[in-house]
This record gives C-alpha cells, structure tokens and sequence, in this order.
C-alpha cells in the first residue's frame, strides 16, 4: 500500500479488511482512495456506499495501521529466517 497506494485493488482489499473488523470511517477513506485511483472501479463504489450506512462503534479499539504494517514485515522476515 504505501509503496503504491493509487492502486484501487490494494485501496479496496485494505476498506475491506477494515470494514470486516468494524472500523467503518478508515474503511470508507480506503474506498474513496480506491475510487480517486480509478473512479470506475464499481467494487469500490459500491462497498462505499454500503459502508455510509453503517454506524461505527464507538467503543471499537482504534486500529494503527503503520504499526500493523510493520509487524507483518517482521513476522515475514521470521518465516524466512526459519527456513535457514
């Protein structure tokens, strides 16, 4: 994502990733990120509009992205170390 993020497949597998664990703001920005990148892509579209029907909880723990993002990387690298 962050090394090409004016994908709208990439831009649509985060939303709804997001979406799925309820953080219905993040996923909707994702989907408006897809659509900027490609504004006939109609996955996007319409997840977007389902998504702006959806209230968030607001009790639903915050999600930090780039943290994320980064223990996947190093949880990737421990595979490939494994195998040595």
């Amino acid at each position: 994502m962050e090394l090409v993020p004016e994908v709208a497949t990439f831009q649509t597998n985060l939303g709804i990733a997001l979406e799925r664990t309820g953080h219905f703001t993040l996923a909707a920005e994702a989907y408006r990120a897809a659509l900027a990148a490609d504004s006939g892509f109609t996955k996007a579209s319409v997840n977007l509009q389902r998504v702006e029907t959806l209230k968030e909880d607001p009790n639903i723990p915050p999600v930090d992205l780039k943290s994320l993002a980064q223990e996947f990387v190093q949880q990737i690298g421990s595979w490939a170390n494994a195998g040595e």
